[in-house]
């Protein structure tokens, strides 16, 4: 009798398991979902998505998208860290879904990226409140203020540590230059000094980043919870120039600087997707995506396919020479586009600019080691980049 129960028990676990496999793997949707595999239950293709690049291919795209890519083309669905996404490496359909911000679509992100970043975080702001929030940061990185004010600041700031990396053994350029933008802006922002304070707040900064992009397991020893940990401890401190050595004119001239520029951040692009939830069904290109299902979009996709760009893998600047360099076009899109194009553009290519205008005018410098570049599934730099510099004049 008791083999009889045993039997009817394993029986019923069977049935129970394969039901729940079964619906994992065919979600329920009015129209007809875009091809695609959601992986095991829970942690879906979660394990897939962060392996990173093979070493011999550091500027190719992804393995997760470009296998999925060959097998399903533009469109095609998965799961990651428990959320059930659509993942579009279309130009037309990425370019749609985010001038329907706020219509069709709205920003989100996993329940793992709003733990760390917050709740009521800039993130997570939209409408009225997300138009108010963007204004203030403008205020700080418009072009004109960019121009009028931060140009000078830069010039200085850049110049000055700069001069301090030549009197150095070697210098660790990553490391140096995630320094000096962190220093800078905490300054500006929050009145916060790295030398005059303990070092807690850049700690907690680079615990922050380096959870956002590791796999959500909160268990003391990895990234994400030494993310949680530091975010909940971090320090704000309430405390409350140089004429240029380069003019605003001579910025909007540099040409082939802000070629090296756009060729950089079309190689390699450090945001891995943007994801956006659908308010409701949505129809594109015959398929459904189902209302509360996330969209990711994978800007990479469009820089490194060779239907876009000759030889995507290779670093070549005179690719844009005679174009209109535009942030926000359907196959180049590095920081956005819509109403929800990054508001740091302009400011980022202004720092990127100086520091090539003085590297290149003013310096010298020998790689000593590291420059290695991964994807899992974010650009990072492993082995950091290791140079010696020294002034020309020495």
């Amino acid at each position: 009798m008791w083999d009889v129960v045993d039997l009817g028990l394993v029986s019923l676990v069977v049935i129970i398991v394969s039901h729940w496999f079964y619906t994992w793997r065919n979600p329920k949707c009015k129209g007809k979902l875009p091809p695609g595999s959601m992986g095991i239950p829970i942690i879906g293709e979660t394990i897939q998505y962060f392996i990173p690049n093979p070493p011999k291919a550091p500027y190719d795209l992804q393995p997760f998208f470009k296998n999925r890519m060959a097998r399903y083309a533009t469109l095609f669905r998965t799961s990651l860290v428990g959320r059930k996404v659509i993942v579009s490496t279309d130009a037309d359909i990425n370019y749609h879904i985010l001038h329907e911000e706020e219509k069709s679509f709205i920003q989100c992100y996993t329940e793992s990226f709003v733990e760390i970043a917050g709740h009521d975080s800039f993130l997570e702001q939209h409408g009225t409140i997300h138009k108010y929030l963007k204004n203030l940061v403008l205020r700080i990185v418009s072009p004109e203020n960019l121009k009028q004010t931060l140009l000078s600041e830069l010039d200085q700031a850049i110049s000055t540590r700069m001069r301090l990396w030549a009197t150095q053994d070697i210098v660790d350029l990553k490391i140096e230059s995630s320094n000096l933008l962190f220093e800078y802006f905490g300054k500006k922002i929050i009145g916060y000094d790295e030398s005059k304070d303990s070092k807690k707040l850049k700690q907690n900064y680079n615990a922050f980043l380096d959870g956002l992009v590791s796999f959500p397991i909160n268990i003391p020893g990895t990234a994400y919870h030494a993310c949680l940990k530091e975010e909940h401890e971090k320090i704000i401190n309430d405390r409350s120039n140089k004429d240029s050595g380069i003019t605003w004119h001579e910025f909007k001239s540099m040409n082939f600087t802000h070629m090296v520029i756009n060729e950089t951040i079309r190689l390699a692009n450090l945001v891995p997707g943007a994801f956006r939830k659908a308010l409701m069904d949505v129809e594109i290109n015959g398929y459904t995506i189902p209302k509360d299902w996330l969209v990711m979009v994978v800007p990479s996709a469009l820089h490194l396919n060779p239907e876009n760009y000759n030889e995507p893998n290779k670093f070549n600047p005179w690719r844009w020479k005679g174009k209109k360099l535009h942030v926000g076009s359907k196959k180049f899109m590095p920081f956005g586009c819509g109403i929800k194009l990054c508001v740091g553009a302009d400011y980022v290519k202004l720092q990127v600019a100086i520091t090539l205008h003085y590297l290149v005018s003013n310096y010298r410098w020998t790689i000593v080691k590291g420059g290695n570049i991964i994807r899992k599934p974010a650009v990072v730099f492993p082995d950091g980049l290791h140079i010696k510099i020294s002034e020309k004049n020495e």
